[in-house]
C-alpha cells in the first residue's frame, strides 16, 4: 500500500491515522506527477482524491502517466467535485461506474485489455 501526499497538515494527519490503525503501508512525500514520473511499481487498484480547485487537465495528464504503472484489469476510483468534468482517461480505461454522493463524484474507472 503507497500513500502520496504533498500537503503539510495532511501527511501528519496520514501518518498519525495509519499508525493508529496499524495499517501500515508507506507514505511518500511528493506531488503525484513527481512519484508517478519515478515510480517502478505496479498497481492493480488507485484510489485519487485530488484538490476539488486542481484542475481536470491535471488529472487527466496524471491519469495518462499512472496507465504505464498499472496492471491488466485494475481499477482507478477517483472523488471529484459533481460539477467538475469527467478527465478524459487513457483509451484502454472505461468508466465503469459513476456515481454522486453529495456534492461528491466517484468514478471508477477499469483498465480493459486490449483486443488483440
Amino acid at each position: 500500500m503507497v500513500f502520496v501526499e504533498n500537503g503539510r497538515k495532511a501527511l501528519i494527519t496520514l501518518r498519525s491515522n495509519i499508525t493508529t490503525v496499524d495499517l501500515g503501508g508507506r507514505v511518500i512525500e511528493a506531488t503525484v506527477e513527481s512519484f508517478l514520473n519515478r515510480c517502478d511499481d505496479r498497481f492493480d487498484l488507485v484510489f485519487m482524491d485530488p484538490p476539488w480547485d486542481q484542475d481536470t487537465g491535471i488529472m487527466e495528464r496524471d491519469l495518462t502517466t499512472l496507465d504505464r504503472l498499472l496492471l491488466p484489469n485494475a481499477e482507478v476510483v477517483v472523488s471529484r467535485r459533481h460539477t467538475d468534468r469527467i478527465p478524459d482517461a487513457p483509451k484502454t480505461w472505461r468508466v465503469a461506474t459513476d456515481r454522486r454522493y453529495g456534492d461528491t463524484r466517484i468514478l471508477r474507472y477499469e483498465k480493459v485489455e486490449s483486443a488483440k
